[in-house]
C-alpha cells in the first residue's frame, strides 16, 4: 500500500485541527458545562434545604394550632344568661323656673330660625 503525499498532509492536517478545536474549544466548553452543572447542582441542594424549612415551619404552625384548639375546647367559658342591667332612677329635682324654660324656648326658636332660613309661623 503506498501512501500519497496528499492523503499524509491531510492526516497531519486533520490532528493539528484536532489538537486546535480539542485545546481551544472543547475544553473551555466541557468546563462550562461543568461549570454550570455544579452551579445547578448546588441550586437544586438550596431549593430542597428551603423546602425543608418551610415543611417544618408548617409542621411547627399545625402542631402549635392544634394545641391552640385543644386548650381552647378544655377551657371553653359556660355560656350563662347574660347579667341584667339593674334599673337605677335617679330622682331629678327640676330647679328651673317657667319664665327660664319660656326664655330658653325662645332663645332655640330664634335660633333655629336663623339657622334654616324662612319659616313661617
Amino acid at each position: 500500500m503506498t501512501l500519497n503525499a496528499t492523503i499524509l498532509v491531510q492526516i497531519i492536517n486533520f490532528f493539528f485541527a484536532y489538537l486546535l478545536i480539542d485545546r481551544i474549544l472543547l475544553r473551555k466548553v466541557v468546563g462550562i458545562i461543568q461549570h454550570d452543572r455544579q452551579e445547578k447542582s448546588t441550586l437544586m441542594k438550596d431549593i430542597e434545604l428551603q423546602r425543608n424549612k418551610v415543611a417544618e415551619r408548617e409542621q411547627v404552625k399545625a402542631d402549635r394550632w392544634g394545641q391552640f384548639r385543644t386548650q381552647f375546647l378544655e377551657k371553653i367559658p359556660l355560656l350563662e344568661e347574660p347579667p341584667t342591667m339593674k334599673k337605677v332612677t335617679i330622682p331629678l329635682k327640676l330647679t328651673i323656673s317657667p319664665a327660664d324654660v319660656e326664655w330658653y324656648a325662645g332663645q332655640l326658636k330664634n335660633a333655629l330660625i336663623e339657622k334654616v332660613g324662612d319659616v313661617s309661623e
